[in-house]
């Protein structure tokens, strides 16, 4: 399912996936240390076995938010709502973390965004 790798003084761990579109993918993901390897490949690995594995994704934020606001909130807000939180989006959100694969958001890159967006 996925092994390690040695590259000069990191370890990768090397896996294989199926992408959106239904074909077989490698990924190749690079630690500093064989531990840290190790225990990626054990998380990938329990999760290929549990069906729970999110493949790599390039949807940005921006483009996240636009299918979200198409499948739920044009059904589900009213119109004042809707106006509201599509400009809040666009004002806000895009400005600043829009063109940021969502997969590469974690809870640093929304610390930066709170402090950005406070001091505005």
């Amino acid at each position: 399912m996925a092994s390690i790798q040695k590259r000069g003084k990191k370890h990768a761990v090397v896996y294989t996936y199926t992408d959106q579109e239904g074909q077989k993918r490698q990924k190749w993901e690079t630690f500093n240390t064989k531990a840290e390897a190790r225990k990626r490949k054990s998380a990938v690995e329990a999760d290929l076995d549990n069906g729970t594995f999110i493949p790599p994704n390039t949807t940005t934020v921006e483009d996240f938010l636009k299918e979200f606001v198409e499948l739920y909130g044009e059904k589900k807000w009213g119109l004042s709502i809707y106006a509201s939180n599509t400009a809040m989006i666009n004002n806000y959100i895009n400005p600043l973390i829009g063109n940021l694969v969502v997969q590469d958001i974690n809870k640093r890159t929304v610390d930066k965004y709170i402090v950005v967006w406070q001091i505005k």
